[in-house]
């Protein structure tokens, strides 16, 4: 599985992890979290 960080603001989703707080599963690969999602939200 993959991991991601943001560039900007140095964020990491690890994708076997998910992001459950913010109601994205384990597994969900990245082109599927939303664009409202954690990320997005901060920037």
């Amino acid at each position: 599985m993959k991991t991601w960080q943001c560039v900007v603001c140095g964020f990491i989703c690890k994708q076997a992890e998910g992001i459950p707080e913010d109601g994205i599963a384990s597994g969900t690969p990245w082109e599927d979290v939303p664009p409202t999602g954690p990320v997005q939200s901060v920037l």
